[in-house]
């Protein structure tokens, strides 16, 4: 290899290590988005609706106003590492699960006095007079740890490395 050849190899190698973490967090970024699309995390389906949830065959689960998924991005990038994640405050539940324990809004108890009036349900009598609901939330996945991101990790580095050295 011709010294000016070596140089040029160099100067690649070199922009590809300062643009490494930058395009990888990229493809980890959208990889996680992808997640929305699948309804599933690494090859496991998110855990459906319930039947009650009249809105399940509308719209796909995590996507109401599609701002959960938009957030999904590159938070912090140094030379060696990057990380990726949602700095909404509802992202960590979705993802992991867990019960909120809220006081019911004038809204809510409105809707649920309206519920009982229609049914007569004696239940959304106990929910409009309630100090406190307890709602759990299933955990969908869309963030964390991945077999099949590290596997398009390896090939997106093997595939720029070939590229400098051919």
């Amino acid at each position: 290899m011709a010294k000016n050849g070596f140089n040029e190899v160099k100067q690649k190698y070199k922009q590809l290590k300062n643009n490494l973490t930058k395009e990888v967090g990229e493809l980890a970024a959208s990889h996680f988005k992808e997640n929305f699309r699948k309804q599933a995390f690494d090859g496991e389906k998110w855990k459906p609706r319930s039947k009650a949830d009249k809105n399940s065959k509308k719209r796909n689960l995590l996507v109401k106003s599609g701002r959960l998924r938009r957030s999904i991005r590159r938070l912090r990038t140094t030379a060696r590492s990057v990380t990726i994640g949602s700095l909404l405050p509802y992202a960590d539940i979705h993802n992991e699960g867990g019960q909120i324990n809220q006081n019911p809004t004038e809204q809510q108890r409105s809707f649920f006095w309206a519920k009982f009036k229609e049914t007569k349900n004696e239940l959304w009598k106990r929910l409009a007079t309630t100090k406190e609901i307890k709602i759990k939330i299933p955990q969908r996945q869309f963030i964390g740890y991945s077999r099949e991101l590290n596997s398009k990790i390896d090939d997106f580095i093997k595939k720029r490395l070939k590229s400098i050295f051919q």
